[in-house]
């Protein structure tokens, strides 16, 4: 039996997902500006995590410029709900200091008349850092057809034989957008984004896993793995080999420590004789002394 290729793989991810998850629906209020920081902060992330720190950027900084100023590590402590703080950070602060620099404002609503491969263009050079926030802001606010992929998503098509490691790392999915229909990229775009998520709070997750053999059970030999390196338990003859070792070390000590304690008792005693000896003599030669002593006339 041959392979499935990119195209079924596509099809029945698409399937599968859709037995597993639902489609999240994106707040339609958000402008470009914001759906380009949101997709900064949803890369990598669930969208409940990513909601949650939208929330607090909002109600802790006083405007965009405050951000941009900030240091990546002073934004990532407000952001303990995301699985790489520090990452969501550092690509919130590239995207508003390009389109700062870029435009001297923080209006992308302009991008939303222009041509969708020149405003792709544009938003990908205000984004360096997040191929995934420039395609969630192509689908989401310039009505194109891109499906944001961050690196969760790529290992998982990686797995699943979708990809291969070159294009893995060029990240990018030659004919997704040609195997999913336009009218479904949302949906689609969401469910992967949440299995993705899972995968990369958990990438041993049993459910993770069920979810990709489901997909191609051929990803088998690809799945991650635990380490399976552990220490060897000792057999029963090492085992008595090494009480009978303890047992004569710890006789061979007692030995020691008791002849240890021989030694030290008799030199005690020789020296407690010699001082007798000492003494004895002393008080004899005392008394010959008065004996001989003359009388006083």
């Amino acid at each position: 039996m041959s392979a499935p290729n990119r195209s079924t793989l596509i099809s029945a991810t698409q399937k599968v997902l859709k037995k597993h998850y639902k489609p999240i629906t994106a707040d339609v209020k958000r402008s470009v500006l914001e759906n380009l920081l949101f997709g900064c902060l949803l890369d990598s992330a669930k969208y409940s995590d990513a909601e949650a720190a939208w929330t607090v950027l909002l109600d802790e900084f006083f405007d965009w410029n405050e951000i941009r100023v900030a240091t990546s590590r002073e934004l990532a402590e407000f952001f303990p709900m995301l699985t790489n703080p520090i990452a969501a950070a550092d690509r919130l602060r590239q995207a508003l200091q390009n389109v700062f620099e870029g435009l001297y404002s923080y209006d992308l609503e302009p991008l939303q008349k222009e041509n969708l491969g020149k405003a792709t263009q544009r938003l990908a050079s205000f984004a360096k850092l997040s191929p995934f926030a420039v395609s969630y802001v192509v689908q989401h606010s310039l009505g194109g057809h891109s499906i944001p992929l961050d690196d969760g998503t790529m290992q998982l098509m990686l797995i699943l034989d979708i990809v291969t490691e070159k294009e893995a790392k060029q990240h990018r999915v030659p004919g997704l957008e040609r195997a999913v229909p336009k009218s479904k990229g949302k949906e689609y775009g969401s469910l992967l984004h949440q299995l993705s998520a899972e995968f990369v709070a958990n990438s041993y997750g049993t459910a993770v896993h069920k979810i990709l053999l489901e997909i191609n059970p051929e990803a088998k030999a690809r799945l991650p793995k635990r380490s399976t390196k552990t220490a060897k338990k000792p057999t029963k003859k090492a085992a008595k080999t090494s009480k009978s070792a303890k047992s004569k070390s710890a006789a061979t000590k007692a030995t020691k420590k008791t002849k240890t304690a021989t030694a030290k008792s008799k030199k005690t005693a020789k020296t407690k004789t010699a001082k007798s000896k000492t003494a004895t003599g002393t008080k004899t030669t005392v008394k010959k002394k008065t004996k001989t002593k003359r009388k006083p006339r």
